[in-house]
């Protein structure tokens, strides 16, 4: 079946954010030329033990995590037709968090209403023993592992790819899909691989991808690409200035 993509929706974050990228430039461009040339690519591994090794040393935030500011995916979000898929959950549904971090998913789905089932999945031991220590409900439950039974109608994915390779990343996507039943959505969101993202930090490089890369990680590995969203700091007219992040939703070959 040939896939059912639409025309990308566009979402901007408006200029007021123009201070926080330009400061997240800079602290890209420091990173390549004092980092870029020796850097190692990004595995599930390097990326588990850099993250451990910082909370351990005092605590880490989801501005620590994500290559950049979190806003992005706020906004993609809150498009229409990502933010009417959050609404229609339901009680009996289940969400599942693929790279949870520090929560900030699960608490965005509790101010929209969900009351269904969150699994959050992390291979950060330490981000998952401190989220089963803050939130300790029958409905919330967190694994360093993806469990074979769970049957999901929403995954998501937020800015995970970009630490693995593709190898890994095809795995983390085949789960997924396997994971989601009939009539659900696997949601990918990435950084798009601009200049002024900080994409080397602590010797390790992150994979970011572009759109397309993506979109074939996914096909391959189960899915079909039915949605495309792009969010940009700016727009003019409906072209966007400075695009920094992506979204592709994507449904189950095994539910057709």
């Amino acid at each position: 079946m040939a896939p059912l993509v639409v025309a990308p929706e566009f979402v901007t974050t408006g200029l007021a954010h123009a201070p926080e990228f330009l400061l997240e430039a800079a602290r890209a461009l420091r990173g390549e030329l004092f980092g870029g040339r020796s850097a190692v690519p990004v595995t599930t591994n390097l990326a588990r033990d850099y993250f451990q090794a910082r909370k351990r040393s005092g605590g880490i935030h989801d501005s620590d995590i994500v290559a950049f500011a979190s806003k992005p995916y706020q906004r993609l979000l809150a498009l229409p037709s990502m933010h009417s898929r959050f609404r229609s959950l339901s009680t009996a549904d289940t969400v599942i968090d693929y790279g949870c971090g520090t929560g900030s998913l699960l608490l965005h789905l509790r101010r929209t209403g969900f009351t269904g089932h969150y699994v959050g999945v992390d291979v950060d031991s330490v981000a998952i023993s401190d989220l089963q220590r803050r939130h300790s409900d029958h409905r919330t439950f967190f694994a360093a592992e993806l469990p074979n039974t769970l049957a999901a109608t929403l995954v998501v994915i937020a800015n995970v790819l970009v630490y693995n390779t593709d190898d890994e990343a095809r795995d983390i996507l085949a789960r997924s899909a396997l994971a989601t039943t009939s009539g659900g959505t696997v949601l990918v969101m990435e950084p798009l691989p601009r200049w002024y993202w900080e994409f080397v930090f602590n010797g390790i490089r992150l994979r970011a991808r572009p759109m397309p890369a993506v979109e074939r990680l996914m096909e391959g590995s189960g899915l079909i690409v039915e949605r495309r969203a792009i969010v940009s700091l700016a727009k003019f007219g409906k072209r966007p200035i400075l695009p920094i992040a992506y979204a592709l939703t994507g449904i189950p070959r095994h539910a057709l």
